[in-house]
């Protein structure tokens, strides 16, 4: 009799630790479906807000990249910075209502990005800084006298 009393003592220890592992189960999926991937938070873009995701050349996120819509607005909360996830969202002011602003990215070390003609509103926007300084143009010494290989 004592062996059937510990065997039932120990099929509902067994049991109980079961049912205990299935709530666990259920509530690490619900909370790995709560999280929101960074594509998620940009989904529903209103027509007036600049949104979107900056990475760095080999596509990682790049936390506090600056973006700066008509930058002789600065300080006008017409900046954003982006989060750990690369991610920016606001809604310009300076735009006066326009579907495209002019805006610039930019963080120490990298070469800045500029966009002249930007439409507010798209979904996707991804934007890549790169480490390298890019210079255009000719390089002269003070006698005038173009320079190659400098």
């Amino acid at each position: 009799m004592r062996h059937r009393w510990v065997d039932a003592v120990s099929l509902t220890a067994v049991l109980s630790i079961l049912a205990l592992l299935v709530v666990v189960a259920k509530d690490s999926t619900v909370t790995a479906a709560k999280k929101e991937t960074p594509a998620a938070r940009l989904a529903d873009i209103k027509p007036d807000e600049l949104a979107g995701i900056v990475n760095d050349a080999d596509g990682n996120p790049m936390k506090g990249v600056i973006v700066d819509v008509w930058t002789w607005y600065k300080g006008k909360g017409d900046e954003a910075v982006t989060d750990k996830d690369g991610v920016f969202r606001f809604r310009p002011n300076s735009d006066g209502g326009r579907t495209r602003v002019e805006v610039r990215f930019s963080k120490p070390g990298y070469s800045p990005h500029y966009i002249v003609q930007q439409p507010v509103g798209v979904k996707g926007l991804v934007i890549t800084l790169n480490s390298k300084t890019l210079i255009e143009g000719v390089l002269r010494s003070p006698d005038e006298i173009g320079r190659a290989h400098v």
